[in-house]
């Protein structure tokens, strides 16, 4: 799968606060080079996501908003989780449930995009 750098720039380009951009930089960069999911922008309509792929079944989508990311944790990784909802509550990250039953992760700066790696895929 090729990687689309310009929509990287152009999600990048779209958040306004300048704490959440740094948040996303540090969360692509990481995101781009682990070797567990194929992680790639792909954005539909308004949406400006980028997935997290797994044997073909999509585990996380980050989506950009102008003053927050937010890190879903899609059904496919609830079947072999790497990290609780307690914890995440537990790492005073703000944290809820979707009407799907996904959980979603609020970001707004680059101390929170650390603890979410950190906890999600285990690497600092």
């Amino acid at each position: 799968m090729h990687y689309d750098i310009l929509l990287e720039n152009e999600y990048a380009e779209y958040i306004d606060d300048p704490l959440v951009k740094q948040a996303h930089k540090y969360i692509v960069g990481f995101s781009k080079n682990i070797s567990d999911y194929t992680f790639f922008p792909k954005g539909h309509g308004d949406l400006r996501d980028y997935r997290y792929m797994k044997n073909s079944a999509w585990h996380y989508a980050l989506e950009v908003n102008r003053k927050s990311l937010v890190l879903y944790f899609r059904k496919p990784s609830f079947s072999n989780p790497t990290v609780s909802e307690q914890q995440l509550l537990n790492a005073k990250l703000e944290t809820t449930l979707n009407p799907s039953g996904e959980i979603k992760v609020k970001i707004y700066n680059l101390e929170q995009a650390k603890t979410l790696v950190r906890l999600v895929f285990h690497k600092a």
